[in-house]
């Protein structure tokens, strides 16, 4: 396959909404990826917002935030704890980008939702 195929073909994908692109922050998502593979268990869906950690600031990882909270709202309590905790705290470091006093706090935070993730 040429470079040429492949791109053509990545933009047909893109424009019946099966891929979402942002080449700025290099990041690339499969929208429909869930429907086809769920989670197998929690601690699956646990690990989800340390991965997020490591996407790029950008739209897309802020509607791939959105789009996971919503997928994890019918799933079990158990499940979807973590998750609700990630779009918090990506509030949390923008306020904090304006008002560095909150760092501490958000530092003890942080270790409150670890125990209680320990303790599940």
């Amino acid at each position: 396959m040429t470079e040429r195929e492949f791109r053509k073909g990545f933009q047909e994908l893109t424009a019946r909404g099966m891929v979402k692109v942002n080449e700025k922050a290099a990041l690339v998502w499969l929208p429909n990826w869930l429907r086809y593979n769920r989670p197998e268990s929690p601690n699956v869906v646990k690990s989800w917002p340390t991965v997020l950690q490591l996407l790029p600031e950008c739209k897309l990882k802020s509607e791939i935030v959105k789009k996971l909270k919503a997928f994890t709202e019918g799933l079990p309590e158990a499940w979807r704890h973590p998750l609700l905790n990630q779009e918090q705290e990506q509030e949390q470091e923008q306020e904090e980008s304006q008002n560095p006093r909150k760092s501490s706090q958000r530092v003890d935070s942080s270790i409150e939702i670890f125990s209680s993730l320990r303790a599940q």
